[in-house]
């Protein structure tokens, strides 16, 4: 933990004194009604500046009120955008080098037809406090450049990764992963755990959103949230093109282009992405039994390597049209993607010495050599309809499907040095995921305040799997590595809900309920599993405004975690014959209440967001690691904790330092209580787990700018033991031109290479500890340019406004 002193030390002596700058001020409301409009994207662009950038931005609160802070002096464009909403824009803005800029009551014009799943974004703060969810602004984030959606999430309060790259939210893997709203075969389907999120660039991310306590409105999945990755779309011109291009040190390459034409009735996108990855990774662990006569000889001491090649192809299209009064939307995408892992492991064989006694070497050594190759395709597609029915209904309807299947293939060698005895392995297995929904929706707006949302939701889902494996009987674990497993499992849950909101003057509530009978299949080898369940998950929120500036919500809500793809699997990971990794397919669904507060204040000189939340887990799905004390094999598998307790705070501080350094710090602590005793009798632990992320972004102007930052890890307590804290800083600088539409940008992550994942597990028949290092030290260098012309053409009954309309 002096790790966490030293950087929180260094971010008190943050400079508060600011520079002299302005603040512009203002209000949105309807047109019609005269209502306040809130969440309205309001940003300040300069008058001289065409690559369409923002200086600033900001989302107006519920009573429509908005405030753009420390700007520098000059002449802007002011523009605000909400989907249902004709821009407002309005020219020649004179800031002056401070004070207060009144801009008035800016009244936004309702659009004839509402688009769906509009995704609008501005230049705004590195992290973003919403009422229901906070979104980080991928797109300002240079340290992220050239990475992926895994490194951009390691930059948000409460998110980690563990070391097989999982993610986890407020220490749950339990997470949600969607892109636009949708699960897609990038990530594996929505139950992946993340581990797909190295697939997704993140040059093609715009926006990260994260809801810990979803309404009913959300399906129930992810006791711990939902993670939302937005794609950058561009709607402010005719025809646009996106590309960028990313050379990494150690033979790592990713390019992502987009092409969009934004036509008359019609709106087509399409991208395509392409990594070519080669990491390093090695690994060592010291095993310990605690059973077993003196002089019983075992493999105490794992070293090796594992370097991974993996080669990935994106394409995805997307189609939107103004069909019969409404808007259509289709979404076509796929994956194809090759895996290589070389493994080479060394075993060193100690011998007990009874009780109480260090076990000695005995100069015995095994290797172990593996090939590993991987193929991986998919493809998911959906489509939907929506439509707005006068002023006051909107109905919407949506099908989705995804397919992925991967075949592997191992062959592994193992040699003896000493005696030169060889025995050799191989392994085969596949697994194929189909799962296929449909939705229906309807949003009643209540015409004296509120909204009514309802829908109800059908869902299938088909996880097939299997493996063969043979082994010399040379082999000393011939008997452990010999063997056939198969297994389907199939899943149907239909789900009907009901949300409602209700503003009364500066207080606004919220609530609902989502019903969900869920039918679970499993057929694993002669077994066979079937169990029906149904529940009930309300939840409950309550905000208040105290003013423009101070805001703070009350949020409840109850979850369901369904086994993850990863966690149902039967398949044994064999890359390490002596600590073997594989799923389990009867694993139970948990339970999660979650319960949070949170509040927003701006002050002066700096946003305070601080959230405090408690979560309780009832039948926890995490892992569990068992011994062979004949073979002395450890095993990884996924078990039902008995519960899980977890109560922390989060904070985030963003301060504009000066007009050109902002910083942001953004940190995380809890403490949680596990008990698993129906796995072991006795089992429990406890500790504390944590987070901090310091940013500090630089504008020097003349097109460039920099970034940064550091960021640390305390994955926190395990049932058997604990994850060590993991720290590692980052620095970027770009240079913008062309009118700020092309831009390189230069990045090193883990400089001072010291990112390594440690494991110490103490259990009652063994010890042991492992260490996971993944090539981290990487200078990425990305070459970038946005091309568009004209604007988009008008909709039927559409009228252009000047650029001073407000």
């Amino acid at each position: 933990m002096c790790r966490f002193c030293r950087v929180v030390v260094l971010g008190a002596l943050l400079p508060i004194v600011l520079a002299a700058q302005a603040t512009v001020r203002g209000r949105v409301v309807d047109d019609g009604t005269g209502q306040p409009v809130g969440y309205a994207t309001v940003s300040l662009h300069r008058s001289d500046d065409t690559s369409g950038r923002a200086v600033r931005g900001a989302l107006s609160l519920p009573d429509g009120t908005f405030l753009l802070r420390s700007v520098p002096a000059g002449v802007y464009r002011l523009r605000l955008r909400l989907v249902g909403y004709r821009t407002a824009v309005r020219d020649s803005v004179r800031v002056p080098s401070s004070g207060d800029v009144a801009i008035g009551t800016v009244r936004l014009r309702p659009e004839a037809i509402e688009q769906h799943a509009v995704e609008v974004s501005a230049e705004r703060e590195l992290h973003e406090v919403h009422l229901d969810r906070r979104v980080y602004q991928v797109g300002k984030d240079l340290t992220v450049a050239g990475g992926t959606a895994t490194d951009a999430l390691q930059n948000v309060p409460g998110v980690t990764f563990d070391q097989d790259r999982t993610l986890q939210l407020r220490g749950s893997s339990n997470v949600i992963v969607l892109v636009n709203g949708k699960p897609t075969t990038l990530t594996g389907g929505d139950r992946s755990g993340g581990t797909g999120l190295d697939n997704i660039p993140a040059d093609a991310i715009e926006t990260i959103e994260v809801v810990t306590t979803p309404d009913a409105r959300y399906d129930a999945e992810g006791g711990a949230g939902v993670v939302n990755i937005i794609l950058k779309q561009e709607r402010e011109q005719a025809v646009s093109a996106f590309g960028s291009l990313t050379l990494g040190t150690g033979d790592k390459y990713t390019a992502f282009a987009s092409l969009a034409a934004n036509l008359s009735s019609v709106r087509i996108e399409g991208s395509y992405s392409y990594t070519l990855q080669n990491f390093g990774f090695d690994r060592d662990s010291w095993l310990v039994p605690h059973a077993g006569s003196p002089g019983t000889e075992y493999p105490g001491l794992v070293t090796g390597v594992r370097p991974v090649r993996t080669e990935t192809h994106a394409p995805r299209l997307t189609l939107e049209a103004d069909v019969l009064g409404g808007s259509m939307t289709a979404t076509l995408g796929g994956m194809l993607q090759q895996q290589r892992t070389l493994g080479d492991l060394s075993y060193d064989y100690f011998a007990r010495q009874g009780s109480g006694s260090e076990p000695v070497p005995t100069g015995q050594r095994e290797n172990r050599e593996t090939l590993q190759q991987d193929s991986t395709s998919g493809i998911d597609a959906s489509i939907g309809y929506r439509r707005r029915i006068g002023d006051e209904w909107t109905i919407s309807t949506d099908a989705r499907y995804l397919s992925n299947r991967t075949v592997s293939g191992l062959v592994g060698t193992m040699r003896v040095p000493s005696d030169g005895v060889m025995a050799s392995n191989s392994t085969t297995s596949s697994q194929q995921l189909d799962q296929a929904s449909v939705q229906a929706d309807a949003t009643w707006r209540i015409p004296s305040g509120g909204q009514l949302d309802m829908g109800l939701k059908g869902s299938w889902r088909q996880l097939r799997a299997d493996q063969t494996v043979r082994a010399d009987t040379t082999d000393p674990l011939a008997a452990v590595l010999t063997g056939t497993v198969a297994a389907t499992v199939t899943e149907d849950i239909w789900a009907a809900y009901i949300q409602a909101s209700l503003p009364l003057g500066a207080l606004q509530l919220s609530g609902g309920l989502r019903a969900e009978a869920t039918t679970f299949r499993v057929g694993y080898d002669t077994a066979a599993f079937r169990q029906e369940y149904w529940n009930l998950f309300p939840s409950l929120s309550i905000a208040y405004t105290f003013s423009p500036l101070y805001r703070m919500a009350l949020r409840y809500s109850r979850r369901i975690s369904r086994p993850s793809t990863n966690a149902l699997l039967p398949l044994v990971s064999l890359d390490d014959p002596y600590n073997l990794r594989s799923g389990t397919p009867t694993l139970q669904p948990e339970l999660v209440h979650s319960l949070e507060l949170g509040a927003t204040a701006v002050l002066p000189w700096v946003t305070v967001s601080p959230t405090l939340y408690w979560r309780w887990q009832s039948n926890v799905q995490a892992r569990y690691r068992t011994f062979d004390s004949i073979h002395s094999v450890t095993q990884l598998v996924f078990a039902n904790w008995d519960r899980m307790e977890t109560g922390g705070i989060e904070l985030l501080l963003q301060a504009p330092i000066s007009a050109r350094w902002r910083s942001t710090i953004g940190g995380s602590i809890a403490y949680q209580q596990i008990e698993a005793g129906s796995v072991q009798p006795g089992l429990s632990n406890r500790g504390w787990t944590a987070t901090l992320n310091w940013q500090n972004a630089f504008s020097f102007g003349g097109g460039w700018s920099a970034q940064l930052g550091y960021n640390l890890r305390r994955i926190g307590p395990i049932a058997q033991g604990s994850i060590g804290t993991i720290g590692a800083g980052e620095l970027a600088v770009r240079y913008e031109f062309l009118d700020g539409k092309a831009a390189v940008a230069l990045r090193v992550t883990d400089p001072l290479d010291e990112r390594v994942f440690t494991i110490a597990m103490r259990t009652a028949t063994f010890d042991q500890d492992l260490r996971f290092k993944r090539e981290s030290r990487i200078a990425f260098l990305t070459l970038s340019y946005l091309f568009g012309t004209g604007e988009p053409p008008l909709k039927d009954g559409q009228i252009r406004p000047p650029s001073d309309e407000m």
